[in-house]
């Protein structure tokens, strides 16, 4: 009996040792979680509040604070190889070395493919075309307007194009402005072209007419194109106008 007395008060024994043990490292966990927690209040409070210690300061006050001056390369820096040692750059040089978005890419293939455009039919045209399109080219502000001039045929309505879009104020350009040869090339007659030049683009009138003192060159030229008659008028040797019938 006693034995067995002995053996149950042991166990018991055991139970409230191991009970008190739990007790314990609950405790601890307790402990330790509160720490923790005002650990974390502690630095959420320093983090929030950490303005009052600066009651005078903003963000504007600081980033117009302007106590040293900019930095100068050479003395607060190095320079180093690629750098053309200038304390500022244009928006030029800045677009070359930012990358290009997609966008600004697809805009750049773009704008190369209308400056090659241009330069092809820059270096098509005759002598003559191109002189008279350099004495307009600057009158036309944009790549696609150039490309739109040079693609429109002949000389006589690259200047009606100009009158059009108020480029021009004289409806028909004289011979001073308008090489002949230039015309005759078109099989064109201008106002203002003698007559050797008329002959050489329409060939010889059919009929002549001259009008008062022969001295004067005043004549009207008969024509026949295609079955239809053209009148060409003549002051003083050189072309004054045309009608067709």
């Amino acid at each position: 009996m006693r034995s067995i007395r002995s053996m149950g008060f042991t166990k018991s024994m055991k139970s409230t040792k191991s009970r008190r043990g739990e007790q314990t490292n609950n405790t601890v966990l307790y402990l330790e979680r509160l720490c923790l927690i005002a650990v974390m209040i502690f630095l959420l409070t320093f983090i929030s509040g950490c303005g009052l210690f600066f009651p005078d300061r903003t963000y504007v006050d600081e980033m117009d604070k302007e106590s040293e001056g900019y930095f100068v390369p050479g003395e607060d820096f190095p320079v180093v190889a690629g750098d053309q040692n200038v304390s500022g750059r244009n928006r030029k040089t800045i677009m070359e070395r930012t990358p290009l978005s997609q966008k600004h890419q697809r805009k750049k293939m773009l704008e190369d493919a209308l400056i090659e455009e241009l330069k092809a039919l820059e270096d098509s045209l005759p002598e003559q075309e191109y002189n008279h399109y350099l004495g307009h080219a600057d009158k036309l502000p944009t790549i696609s307007e150039k490309i739109f001039f040079l693609r429109l045929k002949g000389v006589r309505e690259r200047n009606e194009y100009l009158v059009t879009r108020g480029y021009s104020t004289r409806k028909n350009n004289g011979a001073d402005e308008l090489n002949e040869e230039l015309a005759v090339n078109n099989q064109e007659i201008i106002v203002g072209m003698s007559k050797d030049a008329v002959v050489q683009s329409w060939g010889r009138p059919m009929r002549i007419d001259v009008a008062g003192n022969p001295m004067n060159e005043n004549e009207r030229w008969l024509f026949y194109n295609y079955g239809k008659q053209k009148y060409v008028f003549f002051e003083n040797g050189k072309v004054k106008g045309w009608v067709s019938e």
